[in-house]
């Protein structure tokens, strides 16, 4: 699924700031009114620390990895010429062009068989931006996200960087009980990946929380909503049915008091 099946360009669990990327701008045309309220309920990103510069904030380059015989050196260089700005697989024999960083200007020759890993730029920020996804460092990672649906949206495991940023957004939403919210970014997860282990559990976590909250507010209509919702997604999950027996129950209980209220003359 590319990033722009289900919802273009777009990534929750922020508040705007400053003047828009057109990403952003793309963000806010294809919200939905009642998500976006969600978005403005969470906190304004943190700055970061002093002196310290976001990855993507640095002069471009690409990096390089020679093989065992090269010491498995690293070099950083120049972005590349290459096809697409992608690298090529399997790598391609010949020579390779590059001009190092320390030493711009000038041009160097290597072989292709004596590299063992190309890293482009873009590809860099992306393994900085899984990196503080699991680091739970959620609003770091947020402005490399912005950054990469920018400034390449069909970017390679782009889309599961992406997947994987709004469950961990999820799960810091459900463990500061904003449930609604946890559920809005769960629901995005299942559209862009309905098969991830363990989601079906944690749509059934937050949908349960959040029918608790409705019940103990006597708006059974939502409550039902929530689970007709979760039963949509996944036919016969367990909460439904318990909750399912759980009204069963209520309403033959309350029907059985209103027959026995009927026998005993009290009509009303």
């Amino acid at each position: 699924m590319t990033i722009r099946a289900h919802w273009p360009q777009s990534l929750p669990g922020r508040v705007w700031r400053g003047s828009p990327t057109p990403a952003e701008t793309t963000f806010r045309r294809n919200l939905a009114l009642p998500f976006l309220a969600a978005l403005c309920a969470l906190a304004l990103c943190c700055p970061m620390a002093p002196g310290q510069t976001p990855l993507f904030e640095e002069s471009p380059y690409d990096q390089i990895t020679l093989d065992a015989k090269n010491e498995n050196k690293v070099i950083r260089v120049y972005p590349m010429d290459l096809p697409g700005r992608r690298v090529p697989d399997p790598l391609p024999r010949g020579k390779l062009e590059v001009q190092l960083l320390e030493e711009p200007g000038k041009k160097y020759e290597l072989f292709w068989n004596s590299v063992a890993k190309v890293e482009l730029f873009h590809d860099l920020v992306l393994q900085k931006a899984d990196e503080l996804v699991r680091a739970r460092e959620l609003e770091e990672a947020y402005e490399y996200f912005i950054f990469l649906l920018d400034a390449d949206p069909e970017l390679p495991g782009l889309d599961r960087g992406i997947e994987n940023y709004l469950y961990e957004e999820a799960k810091a939403s459900q463990r500061q009980g904003h449930y609604d919210e946890a559920l809005s970014m769960l629901r995005e997860v299942y559209h862009r990946n309905a098969k991830r282990p363990g989601l079906d559990n944690a749509l059934g976590l937050v949908t349960e929380k959040l029918v608790e909250k409705y019940v103990e507010a006597d708006n059974y209509w939502t409550a039902r909503r929530m689970l007709v919702n979760l039963e949509a997604l996944y036919p016969g999950h367990p909460v439904v049915d318990k909750w399912e027996g759980r009204f069963k129950q209520e309403a033959a209980d309350l029907l059985a008091e209103g027959r026995e209220a009927a026998k005993a003359g009290r009509l009303r």
